[in-house]
């Protein structure tokens, strides 16, 4: 199918559908993507209570840079940290749990949301340029303790194939691109 992982999130905005697989193409690539039963990209990760004390659990977190936007699955920024790892000898799992679009908002509210239920030993935050830009695009909704708890992107929703589309209801100034 087309490239339609998302899904709508009461608390993300969005993230990326559970066992999802489909193409993504564009006139440079043309790529098979799936996500696991977490709803990251990549193959089915051990669950966090069957991974071996010995083995290092690295969770990434990014927007399309750490997803692997226009790669293939095992060519994302994570695989490749994994793949690489393991080769030193580094008994490791990484997790991809980048997802396009997001920026540090989402991240903070992804890691309150799961941190408990992935639990990994090193969050990597694979920060892009264009995430300072991102934060803009989003209204919060902050909790007691004035941290973001909710995101309502400004710019994006996910319509109802599952495709991330853009809209501007509140006239934010957007790149020449979209």
């Amino acid at each position: 199918g087309r490239f339609s992982p998302f899904v709508s999130d009461g608390q993300l905005g969005y993230v990326l559908r559970p066992d999802w697989n489909g193409w993504h193409s564009h006139t440079d690539y043309h790529v098979s993507v799936r996500t696991n039963s977490l709803g990251m990209r990549g193959r089915e990760p051990e669950p966090a209570s069957a991974v071996s004390p010995s083995r290092f659990r690295i969770l990434v977190l990014g927007d399309s840079f750490a997803f692997g936007f226009g790669v293939a699955d095992g060519e994302s920024f994570p695989q490749v940290l994994e793949h690489r790892l393991q080769a030193k000898g580094v008994s490791v799992q990484v997790l991809n749990a980048g997802v396009p679009g997001y920026s540090f908002d989402h991240h903070l509210i992804f890691l309150r949301k799961r941190l408990a239920e992935l639990e990994p030993d090193l969050v990597v935050i694979a920060a892009c340029e264009n995430d300072i830009d991102d934060l803009a695009w989003s209204a919060l909704d902050l909790g007691n303790d004035r941290l973001p708890e909710a995101t309502r992107s400004r710019l994006r929703l996910v319509d109802r194939h599952g495709r991330l589309q853009y809209v501007n209801p509140d006239g934010v100034s957007l790149p020449q691109w979209i």
